[in-house]
């Protein structure tokens, strides 16, 4: 019996561990975007008013990348998403969702301003962020980088499409029951001549994801919860060999 207490409170102490860990902890998908649309397509032409945008990007001076990334609070930083405030414009860029989104229906529009279509645009990182308020749920990643031609003129075409994978999926609903969801993006993108560059979310017809099963990498506080069940199974383990 006194093993089993031991065991009950070395997991309670990491259960108190697991509590007091950070809100930004989250579930990361790698591989967990895919292009959905290898060629341009949806909307057209209907400017940033009529999209549902999340993130706007446009390059300074002579630069040829540009990153940047957005978060409910606003223009994200590298510790707030991963990304260097280098060219979100502001009041172009916010964290949204859409009523009835699922992870089977998610799809991320891009679309890459340039002139007469002349350059081929490098996706070097693409990351769709799941918040609940300001705590940030799961992130999920363009598992490669992606060279996109032809891309659609007109700011605000919705452009190529990225959506989610058979893995991303299933996290992406397991948080739909948590409240004032809203999605940002993340992204790096080389090649640029023009701009700006825009990210725009819209539902699409239900599927069940493609390019890879993806990986999951837990959040801190899931392994801490794991090492709580294995600490009073050994507790547990250790009674009963005494006492045989």
């Amino acid at each position: 019996m006194q093993g089993l207490r031991k065991g009950l409170r070395s997991g309670a102490l990491l259960a108190a561990l697991a509590a007091a860990a950070p809100a930004s902890a989250q579930t990361v998908v790698n591989d967990g975007l895919y292009l959905f649309s290898p060629t341009p397509t949806g909307q057209t032409g209907g400017g940033l008013g009529n999209q549902v945008t999340i993130l706007t990007l446009l390059n300074q001076g002579q630069q040829t990348t540009t990153q940047g990334c957005v978060t409910p609070g606003g223009i994200g930083t590298q510790a707030t998403c991963g990304f260097v405030d280098d060219d979100v414009q502001q009041g172009q860029s916010q964290t949204q969702f859409i009523a009835g989104l699922t992870g089977e229906t998610v799809r991320l529009g891009f679309n890459a301003t340039e002139p007469n279509n002349e350059l081929a645009t490098n996706l070097e990182a693409l990351q769709l962020t799941l918040y609940s308020n300001n705590t940030a749920l799961a992130r999920f990643n363009l598992a490669s980088p992606a060279t996109l031609t032809n891309t659609l003129n007109g700011i605000g075409n919705f452009g190529f499409q990225f959506a989610l994978t058979e893995q991303a999926i299933s996290v992406f609903n397991s948080f739909l029951g948590q409240s004032n969801l809203s999605l940002g993006v993340g992204a790096r993108v080389s090649g640029v001549a023009g701009g700006p560059e825009t990210f725009n979310l819209a539902a699409g017809t239900p599927q069940n994801g493609g390019g890879g099963a993806g990986s999951v990498v837990p959040e801190p506080s899931t392994y801490v919860l794991m090492g709580t069940g294995l600490l009073g199974l050994a507790g547990f383990a250790r009674r009963r060999t005494r006492k045989s």
